[in-house]
């Protein structure tokens, strides 16, 4: 891809080259928010704001087939096969059949937005500790260990990196949970507030 790795410019950095680079990329990676860790987390995500914003979306299609497959099997059995409806049966199934085929497309496409991300959020993060090392110069090991640079360059990084994939993942999870228990609210409102106060329990349990 035509922005990965990150670009990551030096700090005093003034060619006419380098802000060009810098213009051209939708994100900006030569003033990081070192404020907290909270700021510095939540830069690194707004970094890639419209990529996880698209992830979520697909992850929110990718759960569709476990979230909806169950009440279009119900369909199936109720409307089709119990009323001897052969037309009605083959059409839910096909309606089956597609979901289940965008959400395993919409699966493809999730991980290859989140193989992105991720990479792009380690290896940004690999070169920020890379340019202010190299900015520091003799001073930093009297400030920081170096296996503590080492550990946040090549560990650190990772974990950032993973963030981007919890994130979308738990989106989607979410909006298929309320899905789910919208649809057993529908059915029968008594089951469905079973769903929604059972299942948090069960996820933090």
């Amino acid at each position: 891809m035509h922005d990965f790795p990150p670009v990551v410019p030096d700090f005093h950095s003034t060619s006419p080259a380098a802000a060009s680079r810098r213009g051209s990329l939708a994100r900006d990676f030569s003033r990081p928010n070192t404020r907290s860790p909270g700021r510095f987390l939540g830069w690194i995500l707004w970094q890639q704001a419209s990529t996880l914003a698209i992830a979520s979306l697909v992850a929110v299609i990718e759960f569709a087939p476990g979230a909806i497959g169950p009440f279009l099997i119900g369909r199936i059995v109720d409307d089709g096969i119990t009323q001897h409806d052969l037309s009605t049966a083959l059409g839910l199934a096909l309606v089956l059949l597609a979901v289940i085929v965008v959400g395993a497309g919409c699966g493809v496409l999730r991980h290859t937005l989140i193989v992105r991300a991720w990479l792009v959020a380690m290896y940004g993060v690999m070169q920020l500790v890379t340019r202010k090392t190299t900015q520091m110069g003799h001073v930093l090991p009297r400030r920081t260990p170096t296996g503590e640079i080492l550990s946040v360059s090549s560990g650190d990084s990772d974990q950032f990196g993973a963030l981007t994939e919890v994130l979308t993942r738990a989106i989607g999870a979410l909006i298929a949970y309320l899905v789910v228990a919208g649809i057993i609210l529908s059915t029968s409102v008594q089951m469905g507030i079973v769903v929604l106060v059972a299942a948090p329990v069960l996820v933090l349990a």
